[in-house]
């Protein structure tokens, strides 16, 4: 690492860029606690905000940077930065409960985007996670979780998933609770699937949905806490499908998820810059025609 830096030592932010890049990685690919709190001492929330973007070194560390907080739930922000330096984020904005983005590749975003909207294909969704690459292991574990949301997923086909961090982990105990019979068991899985998933709070929240959505069939006296606990955390975040979603629950509804009914903040013109990336790949389309 040190080497590194030395290389980059006479370009502008080389040093920072260099670090967020360590820490980004090993949140990505083994552990999250100790990079969350090493990039809150390099970079605060607060700061980042204000630094002002005048290369490219810096516009790509702070979207690192950025891109984790969004995990630790500050979407609004991330976004915020993406319309303001006109990048695209399919994860962001999805996690907002806006599910408009055109997107020609299917990926786990595209088909928990469709899910969300009742317009999931499943036979398609199969499909693609039969023709997953072998190395893949992120995707394909994704994805299945996603069919576990629909139908059974068997205990062989979750044991053979691989694990590469805490948030998968996470998605793995989460897909075992879903078929656990033992009502016992069952609550001790959700509750380890919750304490992996806490960093990326997007999937924590959706984990505390399902998890309260059991405990509500069996009337149990924690159901209250954790309901308080998931909605609090949809409303703070603006995650308007998962507050949509606890609503529901609360009220013994299945109301259609209507965007408008759960505004953004007044500051965040989130429909005009979905519609400029969508014309943008509209464009990039027809040229390529």
């Amino acid at each position: 690492m040190s080497q590194k830096i030395d290389y980059f030592k006479d370009y502008d932010n080389g040093e920072i860029f260099l670090k967020i890049l360590k820490i980004t990685f090993v949140f990505y690919h083994r552990i999250f606690d100790e990079p969350y709190h090493a990039l809150k001492k390099e970079l605060p929330l607060d700061i980042i905000e204000n630094i002002e973007i005048n290369d490219y070194l810096t516009k790509l560390y702070l979207y690192k940077a950025y891109s984790l907080y969004n995990y630790e739930g500050y979407t609004i922000e991330f976004v915020k930065y993406l319309i303001k330096n006109d990048y695209r984020n399919d994860n962001a904005v999805f996690y907002l409960g806006n599910f408009n983005f055109i997107d020609d590749d299917k990926d786990f975003y595209t088909f928990e985007r469709d899910l969300n909207k009742n317009q999931l294909n499943i036979r398609e969704l199969k499909l693609y996670i039969e023709d997953i690459y072998e190395k893949q292991h992120l995707e394909k574990l994704q994805s299945t979780y996603i069919l576990s949301k629909i139908e059974r997923v068997e205990f062989e086909t979750i044991q053979k998933l691989v694990v590469t961090n805490p948030y998968s982990k996470g998605l793995k105990t989460l897909m075992f609770a879903f078929i656990e019979e033992d009502k016992n068991n069952k609550i001790l899985l959700y509750e380890d699937a919750l304490e992996d998933l806490e960093h990326i709070k997007y999937y924590y929240i959706e984990a505390i949905y399902f998890y309260i959505k059991f405990l509500k069939s069996i009337n149990h006296k924690d159901y209250q806490i954790w309901f308080n606990k998931g909605f609090e955390l949809a409303d703070r975040f603006y995650y308007r499908f998962h507050k949509h979603r606890f609503i529901c629950l609360k009220e013994n509804t299945e109301k259609l998820y209507i965007e408008k009914d759960y505004p953004l903040p007044d500051e965040l013109d989130l429909d005009t810059y979905v519609q400029k990336k969508n014309d943008s790949m509209i464009e990039l389309d027809e040229n390529n025609k």
